[in-house]
């Protein structure tokens, strides 16, 4: 083999080299989308979209302003819970015990009271 004909090998090995690595490189987007990862190629899609008319229907909130006490418990003062205020804290300003405003309130969860509940404090 002469020098001439090695050179054009090598030549021809290097373009083809570079013709598969390009290619390659282009095809990795296509095999990503036909992974099945993700959307599976598919755009996103939320779903129908309502009309331009369209009302939202009314959703019940949450009534907070209304007392669990039992009828046997007279309720002389009440409380607005205010945002930051604890049950234990409340409680100690009465001078009542968590449990005993718990019950009156009818609180199952001493952790759990919202701004704007109005608390019966119990006699």
């Amino acid at each position: 083999m002469n020098l001439k004909s090695s050179l054009t090998s090598l030549r021809r090995r290097t373009f083809m080299v570079v013709v598969v690595v390009a290619l390659s490189i282009a095809m990795l987007p296509t095999a990503a989308f036909a992974s099945g990862y993700g959307n599976q190629g598919r755009a996103y899609d939320p779903g129908p979209r309502p009309s331009r008319n369209y009302q939202r229907p009314n959703q019940q909130r949450p009534d907070y302003n209304h007392n669990h006490h039992n009828n046997n418990n007279r309720c002389d003062v009440t409380y607005r819970v205010k945002r930051g205020d604890t049950l234990s804290e409340i409680a100690q300003r009465y001078r009542v015990s968590v449990k005993q405003l718990a019950n009156a309130n009818g609180i199952r969860n001493a952790n759990r009271v919202y701004a704007g509940q109005v608390l019966c404090i119990p006699c």
